[in-house]
């Protein structure tokens, strides 16, 4: 029997502000037994603000090096599971606002199935659910105009499904995980800086016969990765990050060959380009 239910991993690099505005959102809800925020060695004065935040619910932890989103979390899961042994963890960025309601209903999902390991719900803005990824599924995702119309083609299955329904990936901005299948899996690759960690714990979950559900009537926002767009403003500088999470998703996870590499390599090329035209357009009717 578990001691604790539920503990949210929050993490934080250089955006005190959206931080604590979400863990003074959430600190009260009764589906919420811990708040482990892990400041991922921000370059400001986030750490020592974050700080004054602790007590009760609230741990602030230092990751002791900046490795990336899924170095970041897997320090504050594997601090959760050995300090508090709880049930669930939750995965929520900064810049998300969800309802106490809802957090209690992903817990309950997640008790339907043993094969349910991780849960999520739809974001109000844009779309946070995809098909796993494949090699030409990747492609897509590098392309603009290709992925958006693909992915508002899943979010309209979803709208007419069934209330918890089975998916490929979930968005990593807001889920909760099941902590045994957490450690089970070792969490998240570390391999990667930022970007695909949702498509490489697909895969890390498959590969033990778990699965992934949604939530189709209950949604949470994201403001629009506050935190990355703080330190990455232009589309195609974030999109420099994607190249190398992408190489290696390919390598270790879809095993791709010297063609298929060649081609991937073509497809990044003209999405940056897309990106670098959108940047501009952006900037003159801003």
């Amino acid at each position: 029997m578990h001691d604790m239910k539920n503990a949210v991993i929050i993490l934080n690099y250089n955006d005190a502000d959206t931080t604590i505005k979400l863990i003074n959102a959430i600190r009260e809800y009764k589906s919420i037994d811990k708040l482990i925020v892990v400041d991922n060695l921000s370059k400001d004065d986030s750490f020592s603000r974050l700080k004054e935040l602790e007590g009760g619910k609230v741990d602030v932890i230092r990751a002791k090096s900046n490795a990336g989103y899924a170095a970041g979390n897997n320090f504050g899961a594997f601090y959760a599971i050995e300090k508090y042994s709880p049930e669930f963890i939750t995965i929520a960025n900064p810049d998300v606002f969800f309802e106490d309601g809802t957090m209690a209903d992903m817990l309950e999902a997640l008790k339907t199935q043993s094969a349910y390991a991780l849960c999520g719900v739809m974001v109000n803005q844009r779309y946070n659910v995809w098909n796993m990824l494949k090699y030409w599924g990747m492609i897509e995702s590098l392309l603009l105009v290709w992925l958006n119309i693909h992915r508002r083609t899943i979010r309209k299955r979803l709208e007419r499904g069934a209330h918890i329904e089975e998916v490929g990936v979930i968005s990593g901005s807001f889920f909760a995980m099941k902590a045994d299948v957490f450690s089970e899996i070792d969490g998240m690759d570390e391999n990667t800086f930022l970007f695909e960690e949702e498509n490489i714990l697909a895969y890390r979950l498959g590969a033990k016969g778990y699965k992934e559900i949604v939530l189709t009537d209950r949604f949470y926002d994201h403001l629009h990765s506050q935190s990355i767009k703080k330190s990455y403003p232009s589309k195609a500088k974030a999109f420099k990050l994607f190249y190398p999470s992408l190489k290696y998703f390919n390598k270790e996870y879809l095993k791709t060959g010297a063609v298929k590499n060649v081609f991937f390599n073509i497809c990044y090329a003209i999405g940056y380009a897309e990106r670098v035209v959108y940047d501009i357009v952006f900037r003159i009717i801003k």
